[in-house]
């Protein structure tokens, strides 16, 4: 049997890449001689809640625009849900995510119920005014975040006819965050309106 000219190259490249390794090179640095540098490496433990500017960076960042996105577009399996649906808490119950979802869709709406003679035409222009993270609990991996928007509120009123009423408006909601690969969104609560932010 003749032997194959392929195995027998391999062999010998393997022969000799082995001998380079056990071997020192000269020159090359050795253990004692080499230059210390820290190598970076990220934790995947959770923050601190006193580390407000991370709470604030995401929610600003990601979570709002995710949310006043998904306000403004709530198709089902439309782009701006499945935005939404990445700044969520994966976990969430069928009611937290029902109310979740209602509370993105309530952001502005607050024509009082009682009010007979003005009927909500939605909002428009909403803008984040301001954002402080209010409270922390549950060791560190839970926050509410307090935002203030402006937005215009339209409404109709007898007199306004076809063309909806236009005011300059301004509300706060808390916005519950909880940590697990990052702050996620799990709960809108407390809308209410404002007289200014």
């Amino acid at each position: 049997m003749t032997p194959n000219p392929l195995f027998h190259s391999l062999a010998v490249v393997a022969a000799a890449a082995l001998t380079a390794c056990q071997s020192p090179t000269a020159g090359a640095p050795t253990p004692s001689s080499a230059a210390v540098r820290p190598v970076s490496t990220t934790l995947s433990a959770v923050p601190a809640t006193d580390d407000t500017a991370a709470i604030i960076d995401r929610f600003t960042t990601a979570i709002w625009p995710a949310v006043v996105d998904y306000h403004f577009h709530p198709a089902q399996n439309g782009p701006a849900q499945l935005r939404w649906l990445t700044v969520i808490e994966p976990g969430l119950d069928q009611n937290a995510w029902g109310a979740l979802r209602q509370g993105t869709q309530d952001l502005g709406e607050l024509v009082p119920d009682d009010d007979p003679t003005r009927n909500s035409a939605g909002i428009e222009g909403i803008q984040l005014a301001s954002t402080s993270v209010s409270a922390a609990t549950d060791a560190d991996t839970e926050a509410t975040v307090t935002a203030c928007y402006t937005f215009t509120a339209l409404s109709y009123t007898m007199q306004s006819g076809f063309e909806p009423e236009r005011t300059p408006a301004a509300a706060a909601a808390e916005f519950t965050v909880t940590y697990s690969d990052s702050w996620r969104l799990t709960a809108i609560t407390n809308q209410h309106a404002v007289p200014g932010c």
